[in-house]
């Protein structure tokens, strides 16, 4: 079985969907070292112009109050790339994460383009063909993956990078030629 490189597992909560007008409020990631979680931070994030949606907040249970004592994007942007280094991103629909990701942090001068970033769902997609959906709730719940708590960043993170080793780990016992087609992706 090939090793899998270490990486570092990103969830995002945000305003909404809307890359152009939503923003991010919270921020976890997860160090996933010889395949295991070593350390994790977690940062809720100021909001400059969006409204948290009651829906949101339910959602998330992200309060107004705590996102009004949190720092601004741009004060933590300069912790979360120091905190992932070179080592890659793993996100659960990692389109989503990245561009959202991405995106705020070009807008407080930080380019992060070329920063890689792995999907989990894909990769779930692959291991774990039979499954119903294969959203982040339904996989936990199905392989026994712990979570304290659905749509918090930091659990969510940890939940993801887990699946991702997982998914990894089975892919790379059953089909070395597929396998390997995936390193090169």
């Amino acid at each position: 079985m090939l090793k899998l490189p270490d990486f570092v597992a990103v969830d995002l909560e945000t305003t909404g969907l809307d890359f152009e007008k939503d923003e991010i409020i919270e921020v976890a990631l997860v160090r996933f070292v010889d395949s295991k979680p070593t350390e994790s931070v977690d940062f809720l994030v100021k909001p400059t112009e969006a409204v948290l949606r009651p829906f949101i907040e339910s959602l998330t249970g992200i309060s107004k109050a705590e996102l009004e004592n949190s720092e601004d994007f741009a004060s933590v942007a300069g912790k979360i790339c120091s905190f992932v280094g070179d080592l890659p991103l793993v996100a659960h629909n990692a389109t989503f994460d990245s561009k959202f990701l991405k995106r705020t942090l070009a807008k407080v001068g930080v380019p992060y383009d070329d920063h890689v970033f792995w999907d989990s769902l894909t990769l779930s997609r692959i291991a774990y063909q039979d499954m119903p959906n294969h959203r982040l709730d339904t996989l936990v719940q199905a392989l026994g993956i712990e979570r304290s708590r659905a749509h918090r960043a930091l659990p969510d993170a940890d939940a993801c990078g887990r699946l991702f080793v997982m998914a990894y780990e089975k892919i790379s016992q059953r089909d070395p030629w597929l396998m390997d087609a995936i390193i090169r992706v």
